[in-house]
């Protein structure tokens, strides 16, 4: 076996360990929401706090943030092992006397998910040619989905066979703590200090004076807002005959069947903002359907096909700021750290305010809302630099201008 094929094939397994890491997190997170009934009866609540989806949203903001200090300060093995273990952490939870000790494992888990997502980027950007970074952007945007799926299909039969809540909970916990084990065995530390022009080294500081880095997440945060609110709000809505459960699932299944369509559109394409521009169209238009129609069987089609546009222009979205030039894994690191955070902390306040909709004005006001925050996608999308194989850089228009006077 060649060195170039022992690399390559360490290379997908790195790729591996990553995305089951967070496909897990994924896993244990919709499950600990899916025995909710039980949680709650088992720590004598009459209902399910409020506190509890705070401090997860909280969990998520300040490990997004903090993601990128973690990766330069311990290095990549030893960060994503950090990220791996916390997710695992979520274990415990079956042990708490208490239900706050509960909710503090939890809070850790999602600490470790927030960190991984923001790993994704740099270890693929390092790990990968150019050409292939479509094909794994695509696979890791999809992890979540299938996480999804596969908690929805399989927390009823652990339960059953189990016989308990603490069991879903230990399950899934423990493969969590078998892919840090393997981690450690098999991840390794590359550099992600690579100098910048006049010596300095990109951080928050430098992230935060770059304009890309508010208008990414911008376009992003409507697009999820709508997702979450389709997830949780929408099927609470009894003017439309459409189960919950079948409501998400058809949704991550969309996710997971547009996810291959998406890698072929970012290979075969030569720019990337028709087809955010496309998608940022289709998508409210579709919304209002749902709004609508009075059939469940069209709302269900809608349904999928909302799901299928949400994520298909995700892996063209997310391959951008691996295509801006002078980017490196540190770079990459700051900008999928701002990226996550700045759209959960706007996709918090967009979300909260649809809630207080629903309450005083009803379903189908709160539902334009949402349908119109998607919007964001298509304005502050547009306004992305074309990153394609068919974009002119400006540099290079420059230069030629100068050239031919």
């Amino acid at each position: 076996m060649t060195k170039e094929t022992q690399m390559r094939k360490k290379s997908y397994l790195i790729e591996a360990l990553i995305f089951l890491a967070y496909m897990f997190f994924s896993i244990s997170w919709l499950a600990g929401s899916k025995v909710t009934p039980q949680i709650v009866e088992y720590f004598h609540l009459e209902a399910l706090p409020a506190a509890t989806t705070n401090a997860i949203t909280i969990s998520k903001i300040i490990g997004n943030l903090l993601a990128a200090g973690f990766l330069i300060k311990l290095g990549p093995k030893k960060a994503v092992a950090l990220a791996a273990l916390l997710i695992s952490v979520v274990g415990l939870g079956a042990f708490a006397t208490s239900f706050p000790l509960f909710i503090l494992s939890r809070f850790i888990m999602g600490f470790g998910g927030a960190l991984m997502v923001v790993y994704f980027g740099p270890i693929v950007m390092h790990y990968f040619e150019p050409e292939k970074r479509p094909l794994m952007n695509g696979l890791n945007s999809v992890a979540n989905n299938i996480g999804n799926i596969t908690a929805l299909v399989l927390v009823d039969p652990i339960i059953k066979a189990l016989g308990s809540w603490k069991s879903v909970v230990l399950v899934f916990a423990g493969i969590s703590f078998l892919i840090f084990v393997l981690w450690i065995i098999f991840g390794e530390d590359f550099e992600t200090t690579t100098a910048k022009a006049g010596g300095a080294e990109y951080g928050y500081r430098d992230g935060m004076k770059d304009k890309f880095n508010y208008l990414f997440p911008l376009a992003y945060s409507g697009w999820l807002t709508l997702y979450i609110v389709m997830l949780n709000l929408f099927p609470l809505n009894e003017t439309v005959a459409v189960s919950a459960s079948l409501l998400s699932t058809m949704l991550a299944v969309a996710g997971v069947v547009a996810t291959p369509f998406g890698i072929i559109l970012t290979r075969k394409t030569k720019k990337n903002l028709p087809i955010i521009r496309i998608c940022g169209v289709l998508v409210p238009i579709i919304g209002v359907v749902i709004i609508r129609t009075s059939s469940s069987a069209v709302a269900m089609i809608c349904a999928f096909m909302l799901g299928f546009l949400i994520f298909l222009p995700m892996t063209v979205f997310v391959t951008i700021p691996q295509q801006l030039k002078g980017m490196n894994t540190r770079r990459l690191t700051v900008v999928m750290a701002m990226f996550w955070s700045v759209s959960y902390i706007v996709e918090t306040i967009l979300y909260t305010v649809i809630t207080k909709v629903v309450n005083t004005s009803g379903f189908e006001t709160a539902m334009y809302i949402a349908i119109g925050c998607s919007l964001t996608f298509l304005v502050f999308g547009s306004m992305l630099p074309e990153t394609g194989k068919g974009a002119v850089p400006k540099v290079a228009e420059r230069e030629s201008v100068c050239m031919r006077s």
